[in-house]
């Protein structure tokens, strides 16, 4: 299968949204799911590093049963008793700044102006220190369908219903050849320009890397930016904004999605997976090793053998966690194989 293009800056998701514990009585807005609170300030903000995102990944991946996040550098999202239910966000409201001059962190103000913050923006900044901040773009385009995002670099094959509007991409230091696609970024506004500046808080999936992005810039799908930033993206907004690698498992039901590359034959083997409560380190069909692929894709390439497994297939998952799922199939097509990891 051939890699997917690289589309400039599309980016993702998430449908649930955090209130800073901190802020006592202020709930954001819109789609609010959880009162969890930002981890506390640390003594140092961490340096983005690879090697430190992929430990704070490895970390974010571990399922938590504690109504609260951990502290330290990174934390998990704990699961919540239900998922919301999905809904689209609302449309662009006439109360949304629609233009600004500022690109200006109420974390990093330097010498630009800031307009002074309230109590629970106060407390909440304090729990972002060890964010990642970065400039966000906004995605050209502005929702997909489930299977939209194929052409993105993670070849992701199904987004579930709140991941459709909520979704990202970041820069190839955190891309890191896509082994975090699937993943989710805690994102909120630390930009002068956002009304409820780290009041408002979304998870985003990784599902694209950024061209365009350096170091912590990221670019997020249009819907879930104008929910956060109360900003029109319409005009294609530059802000600040500050995230975080949190698991997606909150927000996943139902099945891993399994989606076959089209170029699958005799030689070559493909297979995307999606929808996944926990990132995968191994995948296994009917005995033979897969191999992960930048453009997200597990994959077997014998050219000129051909590769000595027929239908119906076993299939072995393991995730970061170490669980491990065994099934059968009966043929590689697209299907929903009813399990997903705990």
């Amino acid at each position: 299968m051939s890699a997917p293009q690289t589309l400039s800056c599309i980016a993702l998701l998430a449908l649930a949204c955090l209130a800073p514990a901190a802020a006592a009585g202020s709930v954001p807005r819109a789609l609010r799911s959880s009162g969890l609170a930002p981890a506390r300030a640390p003594d140092a903000a961490a340096a983005p590093t690879p090697e430190s995102l992929a430990r704070d990944l490895a970390a974010a991946s571990v399922s938590q049963a504690e109504p609260a996040l951990a502290p330290g550098p990174f934390a998990s999202l704990p699961s919540p008793a239900a998922a919301p239910p999905a809904a689209a966000p609302p449309p662009p409201s006439p109360t949304w700044v629609t233009s600004y001059t500022n690109l200006t962190s109420f974390l990093n103000p330097g010498t630009a102006y800031a307009p002074p913050l309230s109590a629970a923006q106060r407390a909440a900044a304090a729990g972002l220190k060890d964010w990642r901040q970065g400039t966000g773009t906004v995605s050209a385009a502005r929702d997909f369908q489930e299977t939209g995002v194929q052409t993105l670099n993670c070849g992701i094959g199904y987004l579930n219903p709140h991941f459709t509007y909520y979704y990202a991409g970041v820069s190839a230091t955190y891309y890191a050849a896509g082994q975090y696609c699937g993943m989710c970024l805690n994102v909120t506004c630390v930009d002068t320009v956002c009304p409820h500046a780290m009041l408002d808080y979304a998870l985003f999936m990784l599902v694209d890397s950024c061209a365009s992005c350096e170091g912590d810039d990221i670019t997020i799908s249009a819907p879930g930016l104008g929910n956060i930033t109360d900003v029109d993206y319409n005009i294609n907004p530059v802000m600040k904004l500050a995230w975080q690698p949190v698991a997606c498992n909150s927000l996943i039901t139902g099945g891993i999605r399994l989606w076959p590359s089209t170029q699958n034959n005799q030689y070559f083997i493909g297979i995307n997976f999606s929808n996944l409560k926990e990132l995968l380190t191994s995948v296994t069909l009917s005995g033979i090793a897969m191999a992960y692929q930048s453009y997200g894709y597990w994959t077997i390439n014998t050219p000129g053998t051909p590769i000595p497994i027929s239908a119906p297939y076993t299939l072995q998952l393991t995730a970061q966690t170490g669980e491990t799922l065994s099934l059968n199939i009966p043929s590689i097509i697209p299907l929903d194989l009813g399990v997903n990891f705990s």
